[in-house]
């Protein structure tokens, strides 16, 4: 059986919405001594969608083997195998890593909003992962649920 959780981020999406709103407001009362050409707000537009898609939403899934990490419609994703895992431990990011894909000490960060998290270590190397979620404590148990089932 598969376990998904889905996390919207809703400040991400809102504030991209806004600031298209602000630049089609800008364009069509063509404010200023050097106005927005038409060019650049169709540019603009289409790098706003695109960022919309790919950041939308973080999903993650545990299927049998994997625990996968997935932005938005899809093309950004990571994959982790569950024998690989060698601890899990709920945490908090901290408000400087940031949301979205993240260098942090030791490792990555995967969020979109918020700051709860559960922190994986490896077996085969020292890096470590950060995986943002709505709760950790759930999240925690079910990946701990599924290495158990795993040895």
């Amino acid at each position: 059986m598969e376990y998904k959780e889905e996390q919207i981020g809703w400040l991400i999406t809102g504030a991209m919405i806004f600031f298209i709103f602000l630049m089609l407001v800008f364009y069509l009362l063509q404010i200023g001594s050097n106005p927005i050409p038409l060019s650049g707000m169709v540019i603009f537009i289409i790098i706003a969608i695109i960022v919309i898609l790919m950041f939308y939403k973080l999903t993650v899934v545990i299927d049998k083997n994997h625990l996968k990490v997935i932005f938005g419609i899809g093309l950004i994703r990571k994959k982790f195998r569950l024998d690989e895992i060698k601890t899990v431990n709920k945490t908090r990011s901290k408000w400087y890593n940031g949301w979205g894909i993240r260098l942090i000490k030791k490792g990555m960060l995967y969020n979109i909003q918020g700051f709860n998290a559960v922190e994986l270590s490896f077996k085969n190397n020292k890096r470590r992962v950060l995986i943002g979620t709505k709760s950790n404590s759930k999240l925690e148990a079910e990946i701990k649920r599924r290495i158990d089932n795993k040895k």
